[in-house]
């Protein structure tokens, strides 16, 4: 299966926080084959540690420098390589050019750029998609997002729908690498909304999914077969996001979630 675009956009199983292809490999062939999904490969960098700036939890000593990425980011059709750019100051200092920057030092096997910001000026995606027009972008729509469209008096959808021809999927992530499981009632609430500006096969979920959470996806995939997910926290015993991820949880969490899609692939 290869990575396409468009109407014929391929949904996801994310793994984030991956240090190695190795670790690629092995989480691949957990992939249940009639799951229809991609594994997508994602890994992490901020505006503060891209200009090398300490961060409060010391995130520069655990992320992959520029080198270090373009190892993990072979160009392989089976996987969807995903940079997440998180930058969640209140007045983001993110520019064009950091992006571009980012994007180009992460190497050709870039498949796509992950926007953890809170409803970010939609020039910083145009010009990544006029730069590398073969990248997906993933826009976050994390629970601080949605209290800010609520604090301005504006509908969430208002705010959606300005980004429906520059990103390629929106992710309702309650999570934001935490390891806290999401509400399913709420997170479909949200869905409904996102899914009046973005089609099914562009949506993704995120917030505490692992081996022990997949029933959380149950109720969502029902409603959107095709939705995408991601997990992080929950790939460690300790839920801490500073700890490596433990292979064991990847794979258990893989080869769950891609059986409980297959059960709804149509």
């Amino acid at each position: 299966m290869s990575f396409l675009k468009g109407s014929q956009q391929c949904s996801y199983v994310g793994v984030t926080d991956f240090t190695t292809y190795d670790q690629v490999e092995v989480a691949k062939r957990f992939i249940h084959k009639d799951s229809h999904r991609m594994l997508h490969v994602g890994a992490m960098m901020s505006y503060k540690t891209f200009h090398g700036i300490p961060t409060e939890r010391k995130w520069e000593t655990i992320w992959l420098k520029p080198k270090g990425l373009q190892k993990l980011f072979m160009k392989d059709p089976t996987v969807f390589n995903v940079l997440h750019w998180a930058d969640y100051v209140t007045y983001p200092k993110t520019s064009s050019e950091d992006l571009i920057t980012a994007c180009t030092l992460s190497g050709s096997g870039l498949s796509g750029l992950q926007l953890d910001m809170v409803w970010p000026h939609i020039s910083l995606l145009e010009d990544v998609k006029k730069n590398f027009p073969h990248l997906s972008i993933i826009l976050q729509v994390s629970k601080i997002a949605i209290n800010d469209s609520r604090k301005r008096g504006v509908t969430l959808l208002s705010d959606v729908l300005r980004y429906k021809d520059c990103a390629d999927y929106i992710l309702v992530d309650y999570g934001m690498g935490s390891g806290r499981p999401f509400n399913p009632e709420e997170v479909l609430t949200v869905l409904g909304e996102v899914s009046k500006a973005f089609p099914e096969h562009s949506l993704a979920v995120a917030g505490g999914i692992g081996p022990e959470t997949v029933h959380l996806l149950d109720p969502i995939l029902r409603e959107y077969p095709k939705i995408s997910f991601d997990a992080q926290g929950q790939l460690r015993r300790s839920g801490n996001a500073l700890h490596p991820i433990e292979m064991d949880r990847v794979k258990a969490y893989v080869r769950a979630t891609t059986s409980l899609t297959a059960k709804y692939a149509g």
